[in-house]
């Protein structure tokens, strides 16, 4: 998977303010972060790796600046980290530079394409707003494009104009995280996010058999956790029912596909990765070097390195009899 193209010494740098990544994330904005895991970000107790997401749009970001620049023929500079100047906290990496005041950032959402809005407007998702206006400020620059790989087109997003109130209160909510959690060295309210759930079953592995009587706030939130639970109890058998209607109506087919997405309801299957990794071994599509380094990793780890025909693929894929799963992809 592909990292990020960050040297070391930016790495280091992130750590010591706020970025345009973590703004929104403070702000309770962005759907893939929140402040706990910017605080667990800025304390070193946590280091994303990247995942499918990530390393897709590290791949598509220099592909989506050159289709800009071929498209509307601005220059473009890449750049790296940059400073605001009135204070050292607050920072931004914009994608790229325009040399006539402006700023690019390239996206590739994937599964998240139906939150984008035509292109050649301004209608980008809310969670990536802030993540522009906070580039613009940190910059000095006035008016930002993105463009987004959205379903397999490129768009063009923007002209957005820079803020200066909406980045003043941004700055305001971002030094008063900073102070009161990262410099006091106090941990956040717990959320929902991964990462908090990691951390506190990293601190708390045991438990003293010992019951308490919970505060008032503990308790409410205690009653509001059950009453969410019977809600999601009674949403849970609704869908249960609503995927059984769509299944009988599926029948021996594929599923459906309309305006709004695919339902598909399709046999799943069984793929025998030992048996593909020894034949690409016997055909020299593997070498000694590659094999020895997953020596003790599953096969299906090493497939990642390898490009694999698909008519080769599928003579190792077998379906799995009466075995059916429902995959969705909403617009």
């Amino acid at each position: 998977m592909a990292k990020a193209e960050l040297t070391q010494e930016q790495i280091e740098m992130r750590k010591k303010g706020i970025g345009a990544s973590d703004i929104a994330a403070i702000m309770k904005l962005n759907p893939w972060s929140s402040p706990y895991k910017v605080w667990l970000d800025k304390k070193g107790l946590t280091q994303f790796e990247g995942n499918a997401a990530t390393d897709r749009g590290q791949r598509m970001e220099a592909v989506l600046c050159d289709w800009y620049s071929d498209t509307t023929g601005h220059e473009v500079e890449k750049c790296g980290t940059i400073v605001w100047p009135e204070n050292p906290i607050i920072m931004a990496t914009p994608d790229r530079l325009l040399f006539d005041d402006g700023v690019l950032e390239a996206k590739a959402p994937g599964r998240t394409g139906h939150h984008w809005g035509e292109a050649g407007t301004d209608q980008v998702p809310d969670y990536y707003l802030p993540q522009v206006q906070w580039q613009l400020g940190v910059t000095g620059r006035k008016w930002a494009h993105v463009v987004a790989d959205v379903w397999g087109e490129f768009r063009l997003y923007g002209p957005i104009n820079f803020n200066s109130e909406l980045f003043s209160f941004m700055v305001e909510k971002g030094l008063r995280f900073w102070n009161d959690y990262v410099v006091a060295d106090k941990e956040p309210p717990a959320d929902g996010s991964k990462e908090c759930g990691e951390e506190l079953s990293r601190r708390y592995k045991v438990n003293n058999d010992v019951l308490v009587t919970p505060s008032e706030a503990v308790e409410k939130t205690i009653i509001e956790y059950r009453d969410k639970k019977q809600e999601m109890a009674k949403i849970k058998a609704e869908l249960a029912a609503y995927e059984n209607a769509i299944k009988q109506a599926i029948g021996e087919n594929d599923g459906f596909a309309g305006p709004w997405g695919k339902f598909t309801w399709k046999a799943t299957n069984k793929t025998d990765y030992e048996g593909l990794v020894d034949r690409l071994y016997q055909t020299d599509q593997i070498d000694e070097a590659l094999l020895s380094k997953h020596m003790k990793v599953d096969h299906k780890t090493l497939l990642k390195e390898v490009k694999v025909d698909n008519e080769i693929m599928k003579q190792f894929v077998t379906e799995k009899a009466g075995s059916r799963r429902i995959y969705t992809n909403f617009k």
